[in-house]
This record gives C-alpha cells, structure tokens and sequence, in this order.
C-alpha cells in the first residue's frame, strides 16, 4: 500500500490515503506527510484525516499550516484535525 501514496493519479493517492488511516498503518505517516503538500485538494484532504485517525502529532505543524489552505474544505478539516491532535490525553 505505501507505493500506492505515490501514484501518479490522485484517485488512487486519495484511497491509499484513506486506507492506511482505517487500517491504521504507523509506517504511512511520513508518505502521509508528504501528500500534505499535494497538488490535489482531495489529496490532502484524505491525508489531513488520515493523519487524524493514526494520531500523528508529528504531522502537526504542517497541518496546521493548511489551516490557511485555499481550499475551504482542507481548511476546515486541517482546523479541526490540529485541535484534536493538540488535546491533551
């Protein structure tokens, strides 16, 4: 799956995203990482949940530098996600 966050079509980026979040795959968070700076919004919109769902506060400087992402939705959700990364457990 990890090759998958680096294929040339978006779609397929966007699922590989999405599933290494619900599968829960620690080894994706720096691919994840990565996809933050996507040229596809959906891109980074499924890597910003994704990174939500592993945990990974090490993504959390630049999802909180999409907070100001051009895009309303990736902003929203990279808003959202750093809040709940940033909690305390």
């Amino acid at each position: 799956m990890l090759p998958l966050l680096k294929d040339v079509h978006s779609l397929v980026r966007s699922v590989a995203a999405n599933t290494a979040g619900r599968l829960g795959v620690k080894e994706a968070i720096p691919g994840l990482i990565l996809l933050l700076r996507d040229d596809s919004r959906d891109v980074r919109w499924w890597a910003i949940h994704a990174l939500g769902d592993l945990k990974a506060v090490e993504a959390l400087p630049e999802i909180e530098r999409l907070r100001g992402d051009a895009d309303e939705t990736v902003a929203r959700i990279a808003a959202n996600i750093a809040m709940t990364l940033s909690r305390k457990p």
